[in-house]
């Protein structure tokens, strides 16, 4: 599971730093893989072992983050990226239920699942996204793009447009977000909850306003 889990956040990384659309299409296809192999459906939470290893008499779950973050609590990001990013709620109710079969022990000992606590914090606040578009050549929107990288302000997905890179499929793929580019009218950045336009920004300043806004 362990292994699913990195190569799911590799590929979203990726994708935040390339913006070709086909990185984010095989970590959502690698994570419907996971579910099916590991899920628990009675308990909720991600074995370690598939469901199809008949050599394995007993599955259980790793319930520490160590020096590595638990496959749990690695997934349980990657989830809420993956909601934030394609606009699916089915993502961010299975996250949710990744960290309700943890509770006991985050609840109690928070020291032993650092990571998951991340994910607690995606859990606390709705999807946003930070939709970008313009010039990638363009400074401004080089620094915008690396502001909201930064994760300033509340948790959200970045998802920038422009240049060469490829993002037809996630054009088709994600409902709305044609509409949302389409939206931008000259604008930098469109920042969204459940892609539902909530401002506009053209600068940096106007984005930092934007992410940490307690009103949005």
């Amino acid at each position: 599971a362990e292994d699913h889990a990195g190569m799911i956040h590799g590929l979203l990384d990726l994708y935040e730093s390339s913006w070709d659309d086909r990185w984010l299409k095989f970590a959502e296809e690698l994570q419907s893989a996971m579910d099916d192999r590991f899920w628990d459906a009675t308990e909720g939470g991600y074995f370690q072992s598939p469901k199809d290893d008949a050599s394995i008499i007993l599955r259980y779950k790793d319930d520490r983050d160590g020096a590595e973050p638990s496959a749990n609590s690695l997934t349980a990001v990657n989830l809420f990226r993956l909601a934030a990013l394609l606009g699916e709620d089915r993502f961010r109710q299975r996250g949710m239920q990744v960290l309700q079969s943890f509770r006991v022990v985050w609840s109690k000992t928070p020291w032993t699942l650092p990571h998951m606590l991340t994910a607690l914090e995606w859990a606390l606040t709705p999807s946003r996204q930070v939709v970008i578009c313009g010039d990638r050549d363009d400074p401004e929107w080089q620094e915008m793009l690396s502001f909201a990288q930064c994760r300033h302000g509340k948790p959200h997905g970045v998802l920038a447009f422009g240049g060469s890179a490829n993002a037809s499929w996630i054009l088709n793929r994600v409902s709305g977000l044609s509409d949302v580019v389409a939206e931008t009218k000259g604008s930098l950045v469109v920042v969204c909850q459940n892609l539902v336009m909530l401002g506009r920004a053209q600068n940096r300043q106007e984005l930092e306003l934007l992410l940490n806004s307690e009103d949005l």
